[in-house]
Order: structure tokens, then sequence, then C-alpha cells
């Protein structure tokens, strides 16, 4: 599913469940480094996560990344 603004809710591979919260808390607004300490994990692991995040959903940016968080969460994943 994509919207009118190219945003898609549907990663090219699945989320793994880690991946999938780091999604959710880049979607509350969590910086990479509220992130690592949330997951317990360094701030550069967090960073390749939310790397692998967008390429996952085919976006550069990390405002589309979470327009993509919003999208996907919203259909029910």
């Amino acid at each position: 599913y994509m919207d009118t603004q190219g945003v898609t809710a549907t990663p090219s591979r699945p989320l793994s469940p880690r991946e999938e919260t780091v999604l959710k808390l880049t979607s509350d607004g969590y910086s990479i480094r509220e992130i690592g300490e949330a997951i317990g994990v360094k701030e550069r692991t967090a960073k390749a996560l939310s790397d692998g995040l967008r390429l996952k959903f085919g976006v550069k940016e990390r405002r589309r990344l979470v327009q993509c968080a919003e999208a996907y969460f919203s259909k029910g994943a």
C-alpha cells in the first residue's frame, strides 16, 4: 500500500520484532540515542537499525520514515 505522497506501509522485507520496536520509537519521536537507551544497545547499533528501516521502506529522510511508521502501524501490522 502506498499513499498519494509516496509513503508505503509495507516494507520491502518483513520487519524483525526489534525493527518494529525501533520503528515505533521513531514514530514516537525518540532520537537515535534515546532509541539505543530504550532497547539497550549502543547509539551506533540504533542508527544501523534505523538506516536498515529506511532501506526497507525506501526512504532517505527520518521524517519520511516516521510517515511510513504511522502508515505501517495504522494498517494493523
